[in-house]
């Protein structure tokens, strides 16, 4: 964000501030506090806007929240011999050459985003103590159930199965690793009713 259009706002009044002692402006900084499953892990700062910002440049701010929030989320996590990056990546390609259409899959910053719904790569492989192909496993089953939750909403049907095809609506999400690959489809694993391409664990070692 370059300063000067900071300071532009300032003088719309578009950004918050105090005025100090001295007559001086101060932009208002607001602390906000990010919490995962325990205690305050971090904090960081953030401009107040004020009611009358147009939605545009509110926008860039809170695209800028979104980014730095995501990035406090992410730190000091450990992802080992595994290639996050990478690994999103392929779960968000082969989810697109399966989900209906108008559904889209898109990625940002360690998340593959299903209709909607969020798979959180980054945190599965990060925060788990298991051996890394349990954890790559785990993103996979992880990416079945969301898919099928969030496009079922869309279909309106169990996807990717039919009504009363399966005992619950929904069809078993399978993922196994097998032959050093990933290996993920829906329904009976001796039968699935869609099975993804596999992804190869070799393509997931960082460089």
């Amino acid at each position: 964000m370059r300063e000067q259009a900071v300071l532009d706002w300032i003088d719309a009044g578009l950004i918050s501030y105090v005025t100090m002692e001295t007559g001086e402006h101060r932009i208002q900084l607001l602390d906000e506090q990010l919490e995962t499953s325990g205690p305050l892990t971090s904090s960081f700062t953030f401009l107040e806007l004020s009611r009358g910002i147009d939605p545009e440049t509110r926008e860039i701010f809170a695209q800028e929240q979104r980014r730095r929030r995501r990035e406090l989320e992410l730190e000091g996590l450990d992802y080992g011999a595994i290639d996050v990056s990478a690994l999103t990546t392929l779960i968000a390609t082969r989810l697109a050459a399966v989900v209906p259409d108008p559904c889209e899959v898109t990625v940002y910053q360690g998340m593959v985003y299903v209709g909607g719904a969020g798979i959180d790569v980054a945190r599965i492989i990060g925060d788990g103590d298991n051996p890394s192909e349990e954890r790559i496993r785990l993103v996979g089953e992880r990416a079945l159930e969301i898919a099928s939750e969030s496009l079922s909403e869309v279909t309106m049907d169990p996807w990717p199965a039919k009504p009363r095809q399966f005992p619950g609506g929904f069809p078993p999400c399978n993922a196994l690793i097998t032959d050093g690959q990933l290996n993920m489809s829906y329904g009976d694993p001796s039968a699935p009713v869609l099975t993804l391409a596999p992804i190869s664990l070799a393509d997931l070692s960082p460089l």
